[in-house]
């Protein structure tokens, strides 16, 4: 085992645990784990893992869906790889890279970020209704001042 290979699965364990998936999820990754250690030699069998591994994602859930859209991706690079004759190193650092953001996605790194964009779109739409208000007349407190003011 290579310190990357250490690493990922460190990485992969994390996701899994903070993310929660389905076991549907967690049992394809560590199969495509698996598979693409035992046929790191050969990137085409790393490919028809990969494909395997986004097929048994359908119907799995969103995140699911976007990891298997994932996996395509990398299938889509190794083919490219292959017919232009990389290295296998170079196809697999951005199949990597690739791997990484499935991780991210299978452990939540963007739940922060969703709610941090609701709580600035839900600030921006109460503005909106106060300023709504205010114009129509229908906010208390500005109403009171609006009709005191037009006596004077």
């Amino acid at each position: 085992m290579t310190l990357w290979q250490a690493i990922y699965i460190s990485a992969l364990a994390v996701a899994l645990w903070c993310g929660n998936p389905s076991m549907r999820v967690f049992f394809v990754m560590a199969c495509n784990l698996i598979a693409s250690a035992a046929f790191s030699n050969d990137p085409m069998m790393v490919a028809l893992a990969d494909l395997v591994c986004a097929a048994m994602l359908i119907n799995a859930g969103l995140r699911a869906h976007i990891v298997a859209g994932l996996f395509a991706t990398m299938v889509a690079v190794e083919v490219i790889g292959s017919v232009a004759a990389w290295q296998n190193s170079t196809t697999y650092a951005i199949t990597d890279l690739i791997a990484y953001l499935q991780l991210g996605i299978i452990g939540h790194v963007d739940g922060g970020l969703s709610r941090i964009n609701r709580a600035i779109r839900n600030r921006g739409v109460r503005r909106v209704d106060f300023y709504n208000s205010v114009a129509s007349g229908r906010h208390s407190g500005v109403s009171v001042a609006l009709v005191s003011g037009e006596g004077e």
